[in-house]
């Protein structure tokens, strides 16, 4: 709570953001997002899977480990990681200690997860994101789309009920960063990743590049 309110820097705000999870987070819905990217192949940008081929199932392995738990069968075994342990292995003990049951989406994931999940027509079907470095990482119907769906979920959420909104998308701390630095963020430097010593000088050179190709000035870094 004392981070919440330094971060927003009115304790008055932090209470009534706190306030409905204090009394509802039992009814917490959780949203699972499982997306891909072509930029997680760029070597050295990821430690969810230590080869560019294996982080293909990242996504479907952690899915599976966060609804079955380790000691359940998984089609998909979890890619060998570099870094240490999942953070799907915590949030599975958390979300079972909690009672809470999430709804996993796949949003275009080239390998789906072998558990009960919502695979949107359209959205999904359009697979990985390309490389953010070319500047045109989706087509903008299918980001239209996406962005039209996302309204529309949040609109139907039952008023006052806590929603966790989680995801795993390898390579998307360096996404993450792009869309900081395109709006004009000075966040270089800023956004972790997978790997316990981020490149940052790498992710930096991506976002950069994407921004001169998609027609944006590299002077949003600040």
């Amino acid at each position: 709570m004392s981070q919440l309110r330094r971060i927003c820097g009115s304790p008055a705000a932090a209470d009534r953001w706190c306030g409905p999870w204090r009394q509802g987070w039992r009814h917490c819905e959780v949203l699972v997002l499982l997306a891909a990217t072509d930029t997680a192949a760029v070597p050295g940008i990821s430690a969810a899977g230590a080869t560019p081929s294996s982080r293909r199932r990242t996504a479907a392995a952690d899915a599976e480990l966060l609804l079955l738990g380790p000691a359940g069968e998984r089609p998909h075994a979890l890619p060998p990681l570099p870094a240490g342990v999942s953070p799907a292995l915590i949030s599975h003990v958390v979300l079972r200690e909690l009672a809470l049951d999430p709804l996993v989406v796949d949003l275009g994931c080239p390998v789906a997860p072998a558990v009960a999940h919502l695979r949107l027509p359209g959205l999904a079907g359009g697979g990985p994101a390309r490389c953010l470095s070319s500047g045109e990482a989706l087509d903008p119907g299918r980001l239209e789309a996406l962005l039209a769906l996302g309204r529309r979920w949040g609109e139907g959420l039952s008023p006052g009920r806590p929603l966790l909104l989680a995801e795993c998308v390898p390579g998307g701390t360096s996404t993450a960063l792009a869309v900081l630095v395109g709006l004009g963020v000075a966040a270089h430097g800023l956004v972790s990743g997978s790997l316990r010593h981020p490149d940052h000088g790498r992710k930096a050179a991506l976002v950069e590049r994407g921004l001169r190709a998609g027609g944006l000035s590299g002077s949003a870094a600040g």
